[in-house]
């Protein structure tokens, strides 16, 4: 159906009516990569989801305007302002989406994005304060466990989400001491017990980026593999490790 308003809006936009996408006009489809198909009779949450915004925001709870991450479907990150507007009809709203100007991680982090492309180091970019995952390389999400180890499971969810054993870590101070500080914390065999995989050790460096004087990204790097270590319930079920390494093991678990 054609409204007054596709006259006057040229930037992208959605349609909905009682939360329901019943019009996308084609600026949208260009700037998120998404079909028409996979957009149109979705509700507001269902969308949200597609665009991975729902950890930031529900689209139905925007008042006015509201500043955030969007991502495309090939999971790129993009800085928007999405204004909403009503329609005609009570149920009918439109949230317009503009991108905000020389945002895009791509152009802006230009001497990382090598890095990105080699995949030999674990790396990736956080948004400011809530943490969420804007990009990273497969090196970096292999530290994850599944299915946080895909980036379909894990780019636009926060941190809390997608590093088991987060929330009351030792692992979130250090991330919030770097929030509050604004300075770098390089790490050195941070141990976690949290993985099914066993106790994890790793290094890595947590990083603020600036712009304009103000912290706008956290950039996390890991220079190499975690070493992770498996306990087994007995020495038979350790025979396919190093004898030395199997004492070890032994030695921890029963407090040698």
């Amino acid at each position: 159906m054609e409204h007054d308003f596709n006259n006057k809006i040229i930037e992208p936009y959605l349609f909905s009516r009682d939360s329901i996408i019943t019009e996308v006009n084609k600026e949208f489809i260009d700037f998120t990569g998404f079909t028409m198909d996979e957009l149109l009779g979705k509700s507001l949450i269902e969308i949200g989801g597609i665009l991975r915004i729902n950890s930031q925001i529900l689209l139905d709870n925007i008042i006015g305007k509201y500043s955030g991450y969007i991502f495309t479907k090939l999971f790129h990150a993009r800085e928007v302002n999405i204004s909403l507007l009503h329609g005609k009809e009570a149920n009918e709203q439109i949230y317009i989406f503009v991108e905000k100007p020389n945002s895009r991680l791509d152009d802006k982090l230009i001497f990382v994005e090598q890095v990105f492309m080699d995949n030999i180091l674990g790396i990736a970019v956080h948004s400011v304060p809530d943490l969420v995952l804007l990009k990273a390389s497969q090196k970096y999400l292999d530290f994850l466990d599944s299915p946080f180890n895909k980036e379909e499971n894990s780019i636009g969810r926060p941190t809390s989400e997608i590093v088991t054993g987060f929330v009351g870590s030792q692992w979130e101070v250090i991330w919030n001491t770097v929030l509050e500080t604004q300075k770098t914390s390089y790490i050195k065999e941070y141990e976690s017990n949290c993985f099914p995989r066993g106790i994890t050790y790793w290094d890595c460096t947590i990083t603020p980026i600036f712009e304009s004087g103000k912290m706008k990204y956290i950039y996390d790097s890991a220079p190499k593999t975690p070493t992770f270590f498996v306990f087994m319930d007995s020495v038979t079920n350790m025979s396919h490790i190093p004898l030395l390494i199997r004492f070890s093991l032994l030695m921890v678990e029963y407090g040698v």
